[in-house]
């Protein structure tokens, strides 16, 4: 199965994996301000969904990148900042985070601090002369936090919006009339928010629509369409605004060829956006090697590694002349002054530049300049230009499209479209020159006549661009997924490439797909009522147990105490949309706001999003957390539409498998995929497919025997069942005893009346004589092994 599927080993489902408050707890503020401090270690205040595995000290430096949490004494503008991660196994995990400046005081403290226990043994009573400080008129002062998503999924516009949108939400309900209760209604919200982001949304499959719910606001998942390319992002627009169009060229050429790279920059959230771009514009190439999008201080001897590497840096802490000294051979792109510095020769031939030039700059001409204040003839030469008929009438679409998402997405577009139309004339026949080596299982490309047939021009250098490009590790692991059942950009490349061919492809079309809402359905009083119903399930056997369920329990009293008495506020929280959004947040480094917003006591305070968060998720364990304020009944009601139809199908799926592995129904997940593969088999998802095939193996191991038995089984299904079948047979050396001797007692066929139609349809399918035909395919096993 390995070998089947490698791109991604478990294809991440949930679109959010974790959901953290980063920054200084409460006992560290405490502390600072005894002590006269004005800084301390960044830490983890809060993390959702409980977990033993919290985020470690190393990946909070890499969002506070300077080691420690500064108190400011102005209140500064909140920022964006994401950075990406890369674990031992090369996964990518994104943290995107929206940062702002929190009001602190010794009176906020003193709240925060006292946990409601009758014991006493968590209240902030001073005891000491240094505790004199901590008065009622003592000093505020403004200390950064860091609401952060973590994610395997890299939606960059997405998360961003989802966070400013909660931010806002709960911020205006801190706002309300009355104060009383505002702080508690707004952690009640952020909570319902978390549970549903966590618990209720996934990643969309292909041509599918999913919008979410966040506060007042519907935000749409970008779609990703099978045979476009992947979804486009702003931050490539922003690439193209802050970068001369040669500078941009040059330095994708020396990430496409895997060199050593280097971006520089004061603005560390710009650093992570200018790359991310980049690694947008390689498509279908990845990324692989070493990522550091912003480069922690402490991190700074990854300069010199003698692999290659694609760093960020901020400029305030390390100039261009040192990131120079520290490698030589790098190339370097200072943003600030737009100036790339190289000590090589770029290898990709002019002509291939001035094509992409021209096209970036007709884009640019329709997008930002007023038609009538440009030379028709200009604009006209522009055009002529151009041997790309489709991408002149594509770009003519920005003249009629109003401003808006539409137009944005046709103008990233075409940049994209430039860089990648070069690039499928190039490589776009690679296929052609691949022969297959059957001892070692793989595809193997054929350079030496790939570079014959490279079309030169003059004193073109393009043979040893592309004899460097099939040699970097980019290329190889391209070519690593040749004729996978997985979907990767290998795949999606051949399509794209096919439809080039015979003119049905499209640089921007908007297409109509199915569309689902998702929201929390739950009410607040009810996720309360589930919420007590856990803590009272918990088992507190030692002190520290029988502490925490108290605490949760007085927490839980004193909410009731508050706001059960104001049943109208109680159950309008969340659901009011009659007031319209008076301010909007502006941040900083970020032009989609114009208004500022001078929120304090947001997370801090005696009903603080920390307190009551802390309280209330400390006993749960995660299979509780899993199963509180999910909507799945009504999500599930959504998709019982007409079964003919894939989509909903694919949704279904997706939906059941957001619970852990061990839980899955593999039969009733295979009936659904007997559905999807009878309603649209290339929908299917595959790798998603197969793992449900093996674990339905590991049950009864004739279960493949049966699906390829079935005259309902066909398409794709059939294909991914021969495909498990023939890699246990390579990969297992006693395959055919371990069928003779497994226990059969817990057999499939006989576990019970609920097991729906696939087992239905495998039943009509065996003969009356079963174990004789299982005899029969053991002793075939037997044969074929000999």
């Amino acid at each position: 199965m390995e070998k089947l599927f490698r791109e991604e080993n478990s294809p991440p489902i949930r679109l959010i994996n974790s959901i953290a408050i980063l920054g200084l707890q409460v006992k560290s503020l405490r502390n600072i301000l005894i002590e006269g401090k004005t800084s301390g270690v960044p830490e983890v205040i809060l993390q959702l969904p409980p977990t033993s595995k919290a985020i470690s000290p190393g990946q909070i430096n890499m969002i506070f990148t300077s080691r420690t949490v500064d108190l400011e004494t102005v209140q500064n503008l909140p920022k964006f900042f994401s950075t990406t991660i890369t674990n031992e196994k090369g996964v990518f995990t994104h943290m995107h985070c929206l940062i702002t400046y929190e009001k602190i005081s010794p009176t906020i403290i003193e709240k925060s601090k006292n946990r409601l226990n009758k014991s006493g043994l968590l209240n902030f009573v001073p005891r000491n002369e240094r505790s004199k400080i901590l008065k009622e008129n003592g000093p505020s002062y403004y200390v950064p936090v860091a609401l952060c998503i973590m994610t395997h999924s890299n939606y960059i516009d997405l998360f961003r919006n989802i966070l400013e949108s909660l931010y806002l939400h709960i911020s205006e309900i801190c706002q309300e009339e009355n104060p009383d209760i505002s702080s508690l209604l707004a952690s009640t919200e952020f909570m319902r928010t978390c549970l549903f982001l966590l618990n209720d949304t996934i990643i969309p499959p292909n041509d599918i629509q999913i919008s979410l719910k966040v506060g007042k606001d519907n935000i749409p998942v970008p779609i990703e369409y099978e045979s476009r390319l992947p979804h486009n992002e702003s931050c490539v627009a922003v690439l193209i605004d802050l970068i001369d169009i040669r500078n941009v060229i040059e330095f994708w050429e020396s990430i496409l060829l895997n060199k050593h790279a280097f971006l520089v920059s004061c603005n560390e959230y710009l650093l992570y956006l200018v790359l991310e771009a980049y690694k947008i514009l390689l498509f279908p190439m990845k990324w692989s090697l070493s990522y550091i999008p912003v480069m922690p201080v402490h991190d700074v001897d990854y300069m010199e590694i003698p692999t290659p590497i694609l760093i960020g840096i901020n400029s305030n802490v390390i100039s261009v002349e040192e990131a120079k000294r520290a490698d030589s051979d790098a190339t370097i792109l200072d943003i600030d002054s737009n100036i790339l510095y190289t000590s090589e020769k770029p290898l990709l031939c002019d002509c291939v530049k001035s094509k992409i030039s021209k096209k970036i700059q007709l884009a640019k001409a329709y997008y930002y300049v007023n038609r009538n204040r440009l030379n028709t003839f200009r604009m006209h030469s522009l055009e002529q230009n151009l041997e790309d008929n489709q991408y002149v009438s594509t770009a003519k679409k920005l003249l009629s499209t109003p401003e808006g998402p539409e137009r944005d997405e046709i103008f990233v577009s075409l940049i994209r479209h430039a860089f990648f139309k070069e690039f499928v004339i190039g490589i776009g026949k690679f296929s052609d020159y691949l022969s297959y080596r059957t001892m070692k299982k793989e595809y193997e490309m054929q350079k030496d006549l790939f570079l014959q047939e490279v079309k030169t021009c003059g004193t073109c250098t393009m043979k040893e661009f592309w004899k460097q490009f099939l040699d970097s590790v980019t290329f190889m692991q391209f070519l690593d997924f040749y004729e996978k059942f997985d979907d990767s950009s290998q795949q999606r490349f051949c399509r794209i490439v096919h439809d080039m061919n015979i003119r049905s492809y499209e640089y921007f079309s908007k297409s109509s797909c199915y569309e689902l809402l998702l929201a929390s359905e739950v009410s607040p009083r009810e996720l309360y009522e589930q919420v007590e119903a856990a803590i009272n399930s918990f088992e507190a056997k030692t002190s520290q147990e029988k502490f925490i369920k108290c605490s949760a329990t007085e927490m839980i009293e004193a909410i009731k105490e508050k706001i059960f008495k104001h049943d109208m506020e109680y159950d309008r929280v969340g659901f009011n949309e009659g007031r319209k959004r008076s301010k909007s947040l502006i941040v900083g480094s970020s032009p989609m706001s114009n208004l500022e917003m001078n929120f304090t006591d947001v997370y801090y305070g005696e009903f603080g999003i920390i307190q009551v968060m802390d309280a209330l998720m400390a006993p749960l364990t995660r299979a509780q957390f899993r199963s509180i304020g999910t909507s799945e009944n009504q999500i599930f009601s959504k998709l019982e539409t007409n079964k003919d139809n894939w989509q909903p199908l694919v949704l279904k799926f997706l939906f059941s498998l957001r619970k852990n592995k061990k839980n899955w129904d593999a039969y009733k997940l295979l009936d659904i995929c007997f559905l999807i593969n009878k309603a649209d088999s290339s929908k299917l998802p595959k790798r998603l497919t197969a793992n449900i095939i093996e674990k339905a193996y590991n049950s009864s191991p004739t279960i493949i025997y049966d699906l390829l038995n079935s005259d309902l089984m066909d398409g794709e299904l059939r294909r991914l069942a021969e495909a498990y079948r023939k890699a246990r047979e390579e990969k297992t050396v006693n395959f055919a005893d371990t069928v003779s001797t497994i226990d059969r007692s817990p057999d499939f066929l006989s576990v019970g009346p609920d097991t729906g139609r696939l087992r239905k349809s495998l039943l009509r399918s065996q003969t009356v004589g079963a174990s004789a035909d299982e005899e029969r395919k053991e002793f075939e096993f037997a044969k074929r092994k000999r």
